[in-house]
């Protein structure tokens, strides 16, 4: 029985319990409708009405009259009572149910928060300086970063761990924050240097020999042999480390403090350097491309020292006097002979 057949006569028998039980089932669904419960309290007066003038056979049985009344009574009370059970039941679930959506969606925030922030600040940033260009990095540390021209530094947002660790190709001096706890250690692709506190630079160019030189402090330097890192050498403050895995291992000489940090301070000081190599770093500091011309002058050392301020012809011709040649510039080329 669907709830379009409940009818006045089906309420009737089903407040004076004469309805079957798929009757009653149907009135009680039907009772879930607006318009449906209308009908029903208009049955109810209709009978309650009836109470006060029952019919005549009922009036002449006493004990049929009472039974007829307690009938009445208790269907309505059963059916309160029903539709109140079936409300505070939707009223707990409903409320359950919210306090489990906010719970969850709490939970779930929280989570996503979480997770956004340990990728946010596990996020690498890399620093490319172009030729011609340097740089000044602050790391999350407060440790401090020259990198030179022509250099590639990638760093964490944030430290997380139990070291600090970041990659160098190219060269970079460094004013590293003590942290006892954490020690921090710079890749130069196989190499690694590792330090507490201190300040030294890392040149670290593709296809050239690695060089760490110690302003202050002490650092470690080792190469890495899978995940763990095997010891060359130990460096102190004016000493310097070549390694040249080609060449067969690491050379340790004494550095010169004073041209580590001139360096730094954007300055130039070559001591007693070969003019192919010195060639190769105004190539980078000034963006240009120099040919040596003159083979004989490829190994000649030059000691000088070339002002940050100095633009590129000041260089070439302080250059060129104190190494005795001659040069040509033409636009971004200079050609030595």
């Amino acid at each position: 029985m669907n709830t379009s057949e409940v009818n006045r006569e089906l309420i009737k028998k089903y407040l004076t319990g004469q309805a079957s039980k798929q009757e009653i089932a149907a009135v009680r669904r039907c009772l879930q409708q607006p318009e449906s419960r209308q009908l029903f309290d208009s049955v109810w007066q209709e009978l309650h009405g009836e109470m006060e003038t029952p019919a005549a056979d009922t009036i002449s049985n006493p004990n049929r009259m009472e039974a007829w009344k307690a009938t009445i009574r208790q269907r309505i009370v059963q059916e309160k009572a029903h539709q109140a059970e079936k409300k505070e039941r939707r009223i707990v679930f409903f409320r359950y149910a919210a306090v489990s959506i906010i719970i969850l969606g709490t939970i779930f925030w929280g989570l996503l928060h979480i997770n956004n922030g340990q990728d946010h600040d596990s996020k690498w940033i890399t620093r490319n300086n172009p030729p011609g260009q340097r740089a000044q990095i602050r790391l999350a540390d407060s440790s401090i970063v020259y990198l030179g021209a022509g250099s590639s530094l990638s760093y964490p947002k944030r430290f997380q761990g139990k070291k600090r660790e970041i990659r160098l190709e190219g060269e970079a001096f460094f004013e590293i924050a003590k942290d006892k706890h954490k020690p921090f250690l710079v890749h130069s692709g196989d190499i690694v240097t590792q330090v507490l506190g201190t300040s030294f630079k890392i040149d670290a160019f593709m296809n050239s020999p690695v060089v760490v030189a110690v302003s202050s402090g002490k650092v470690r330097v080792g190469e890495m042999a899978g995940k763990s890192m095997e010891a060359i050498a130990d460096l102190t403050a004016g000493q310097q480390l070549t390694w040249n895995k080609d060449a067969g291992g690491a050379v340790t000489v004494m550095a010169n403090p004073e041209a580590i940090l001139a360096w730094k301070a954007g300055k130039l000081m070559f001591d007693d350097h070969p003019l192919s190599e010195i060639a190769n770093i105004l190539e980078r500091t000034y963006d240009i491309d120099i040919t040596i011309q003159n083979n004989a002058l490829v190994n000649k050392r030059i000691r000088i020292t070339l002002e940050k301020s100095f633009p590129l012809k000041t260089a070439l011709d302080v250059l060129s006097a104190s190494g005795g040649f001659r040069y040509v510039l033409d636009n971004r080329t200079v050609r030595i002979y």
